[in-house]
C-alpha cells in the first residue's frame, strides 16, 4: 500500500502510473487552505496507525521553514503566518515523533525550501530538517531533499508550468522519461534510479544552482518506489 498525503501533482502522478508491487495505492492530499497544522498531523497519525510492516509510506511535503523562539523547526503552508508561525506553523519535531511508531518503510519528499520571504536568521534549510527527522531512529527511512542546506529550490514557468524544479524532475522522472529512469528496466523505478534521474535533471535545470539530497536511516539495498 502507498499513501501520498500532501502535493497535488504527484499524487497525480502516483494515480496515473500503479505500481505493480503494490496491491493498492491510497492517496490523501491535504492543498492550500486544507493543509492547515491540524489537519496535516491528524492526516499523518491516520496513515501511521493503518499502516503495517507491508507498507510503504512516500510523504510529500512543499512549504518554507523558520525556526521558533524556543528552538524548534516549524513547518509552514499556505496558510500559515510568519508573524506567528509557533501557532500556524506544524512543529517538526511532532512530524518526526508520529513517523518513528510506524513499521512501515518511509520515504519523505521534502520541499522546505530556504524561501527568500523568511530572514536568513530564523530560516530552516532542508538538511537540518532532515537530521532532525533523522535524530527520531526510525528504522526504514529515507528522506529526498530538494536542496543542499541554504539552496534555494527554484520554480518557473518552464517547469511544467509553474512547478518548482525538483517536482518537475520526480514527476518527469516517473512518467515521460520512464523508460529512461529505469535503468536495469523491471518496469519498477527503484529509489536510487529515481534520486539518479531527480538530481542530473534539477542541477541542469537551474544551471547547477540546486542539488537534491538523499539521506536513508538502516536501509540497505535498493527500494522500490513506484
Amino acid at each position: 500500500m502507498w499513501y501520498v498525503p500532501y502535493f497535488y501533482s504527484f499524487a497525480e502522478t502516483a494515480r496515473a502510473n500503479p505500481a505493480k508491487q503494490y496491491e493498492n495505492i491510497v492517496i490523501k492530499q491535504l492543498l492550500n487552505e486544507k493543509a492547515t497544522p491540524t489537519n496535516i498531523y491528524q492526516a499523518l497519525t491516520n496513515i501511521v496507525q493503518q499502516a503495517t510492516i507491508d507498507d510503504t509510506l512516500l510523504l510529500y511535503f512543499a512549504g518554507h521553514g523558520e525556526k521558533g523562539k524556543d528552538g524548534q523547526f516549524y513547518f509552514l503552508t499556505s496558510q500559515a503566518s510568519f508573524g506567528d508561525f509557533e501557532t500556524t506553523g506544524l512543529a517538526w519535531e511532532k512530524v518526526a515523533a508520529l513517523l518513528a511508531q510506524t513499521k512501515a518503510k518511509v520515504i519523505v519528499f521534502l520541499d522546505a525550501c530556504h524561501s527568500g520571504v523568511a530572514s536568513q536568521e530564523t530560516v530552516v534549510p532542508n538538511d537540518e530538517y532532515v537530521t532532525a527527522l533523522m535524530k527520531t531512529g526510525k528504522a526504514g527511512m529515507v528522506v529526498m531533499a530538494a536542496s543542499k542546506g541554504r539552496q534555494f529550490s527554484f520554480e518557473d514557468i518552464d517547469f511544467g508550468d509553474g512547478h518548482g524544479a525538483f517536482n518537475y524532475a520526480i514527476t518527469q522522472a516517473l512518467t515521460e522519461e520512464r523508460q529512461t529512469t529505469d535503468t536495469n528496466q523491471n518496469g519498477i523505478i527503484e529509489l536510487s534510479e529515481l534520486y539518479r534521474s531527480v538530481k542530473f535533471n534539477v542541477h541542469k535545470l537551474t544551471d547547477g544552482k540546486q542539488t537534491p539530497w538523499l539521506s536513508r536511516n538502516e536501509i540497505i539495498g535498493e527500494m522500490p518506489v513506484l
